[in-house]
């Protein structure tokens, strides 16, 4: 969840900063001059320098003034003025959708800036340096910290909007929208996909390439009428749902902007995605020819694998040497004796551990004492050394099988075919999709610059190139 917060913090800010270029404020314009319509209603260019001043004023009390050369404010001065015309979006849109500002925590901003205020020694040189008047701030302030708040309600709210389905790519005759790239961009986040988030092109770019696979596979699958098992899809949307205990839904939604549906659609996408490749991967297994000669040398290479032998056996474990073969040769080596030394020292403060082991197979304990353990017979004692202390070892049963190549054919057979398809199962799907296209869309555009897109469109947003110095 660290990941997801810092993801929704970056958002945020770019949110607060996106800036539209070319956007220059000409200041011996009329401060009464329309400079900007958002939905039809008229903002003047003194609606903006309230604003602008506001900010600034705040950023002063609370420490961090904004400071530079004229350049350095004229810049700052541009992207403020795009954030200025942003909140004024944001609120046409919350209104429109009936998604209001949390009045308790703006009037705890208030509160908290006005105790800022009073704790400035210099509080009179400071209000008089944004022409502020005491009596007056307490409603400034309440007004334009609304106005900024509007970016809360917002995230929050269910979005009604079109701004996803902007196409990604084409691949025959699927158009996958924007909704469904970016979640596919942060589902493969959260799995842990290579690449860096926060560089956007490089990452965007490889996302979109797992999207085309997961695509084409789909359109592989359907031209040759293979079916997908409904156990494998099953298994998709258990992986994915997992996902959500990470948070995977509501950072779509908060931060990404997804609807609910087009968080849905995303989800049976991914899900047929992953399935249709999982299904080329399986016909890719089985299609292929192993001999017994590979079979063979896989099998002795890791021939404790197969090996079904099990003990049940008691341990005594101590850190003092000394103190292990004493209680061994008290043991006498028979089963009633080391009964008796597990009553006897099971409790003692030399003893770090001393417990039924049940019954276990190879490849389960440390090297050495599953040497020890399956060295013994039945009833019989005996002691050796691991990393962990000195070991006193009573196998009380013994399992030995006697396994062999044939025995364990069947099995080896997919554990071999396994691993041919993870080393190999990826370029087959490279080579085998190879012919089929894709167009690309502009899947490189951010969520938050494809919002601000929609938003200045849906709300007629017309700025006065003349006013703005344009």
């Amino acid at each position: 969840m660290r990941s997801i917060k810092r993801i929704s913090a970056i958002m945020l800010v770019v949110l607060m900063l996106f800036s539209f270029a070319g956007c220059v404020l000409n200041e011996e314009k009329d401060a009464t001059a329309v400079v900007a319509t958002v939905n039809g209603v008229e903002y003047l260019k003194s609606d903006f320098n309230d604003f602008y001043t506001f900010y600034l004023f705040r950023q002063e009390v609370y420490g961090s003034p904004i400071t530079g050369t004229d350049a350095e404010m004229e810049s700052y001065k541009l992207g403020m003025f795009d954030e200025y015309i942003l909140r004024l979006v944001l609120r046409e849109d919350c209104i429109a959708n009936g998604a209001e500002p949390d009045t308790e925590t703006i009037s705890k901003s208030v509160t908290e800036l006005m105790d800022k205020i009073d704790s400035l020694e210099d509080k009179d040189k400071v209000l008089k340096k944004y022409g502020y008047k005491e009596e007056d701030i307490n409603a400034i302030a309440e007004e334009k910290l609304t106005l900024l708040d509007y970016v809360r309600p917002f995230q929050t709210k269910n979005l009604d909007n079109s701004f996803g389905t902007t196409i990604a790519a084409t691949v025959g005759e699927t158009k996958i929208p924007m909704s469904t790239f970016y979640y596919y961009v942060l589902a493969n986040y959260l799995m842990s996909a290579d690449g860096d988030p926060y560089d956007t092109d490089a990452f965007y770019s490889k996302m979109y390439t797992y999207m085309m696979t997961g695509a084409k596979s789909l359109q592989y699958v359907k031209d040759n009428n293979l079916e997908i098992p409904q156990e494998t899809i099953t298994e998709m949307e258990s992986s994915i749902s997992m996902l959500d205990l990470y948070g995977l839904r509501s950072a779509a939604k908060e931060i990404f902007f997804l609807t609910d549906t087009q968080i849905d659609e995303a989800v049976v996408f991914m899900v047929n995605a992953l399935a249709a490749q999982d299904v080329i991967l399986n016909k890719f297994g089985d299609d292929a020819e192993f001999t017994d000669a590979e079979l063979k040398t896989y099998y002795e290479t890791s021939i404790d694998k197969y090996d079904k032998s099990t003990v049940k056996a008691y341990h005594i474990l101590t850190e003092d040497k000394d103190f292990a073969q004493s209680m061994y040769d008290e043991t006498g080596k028979t089963a009633d004796g080391f009964m008796a030394v597990y009553e006897k020292y099971g409790k003692d403060e030399k003893v770090r551990e001393a417990t039924d082991l049940g019954e276990f197979g190879r490849g389960k304990m440390v090297d050495e004492f599953e040497d020890c353990a399956f060295g013994l017979k039945a009833g019989e004692i005996g002691m050796c050394d691991t990393e962990f202390g000195t070991h006193i070892v009573y196998v009380y049963e013994s399992n030995i099988t006697e396994t062999t190549f044939e025995s364990a054919k069947d099995e080896v057979y997919e554990d071999y075919k396994a691993d041919h398809i993870e080393y190999f199962g990826q370029s087959h799907i490279d080579n085998l999709l190879s012919t089929y296209e894709d167009e690309e869309g502009d899947f490189r555009i951010t969520p938050v610059e494809l919002l601000v897109k929609y938003l200045y469109e849906k709300y007629d947003v017309k700025i006065d190139s003349d006013v703005a110095g344009r």
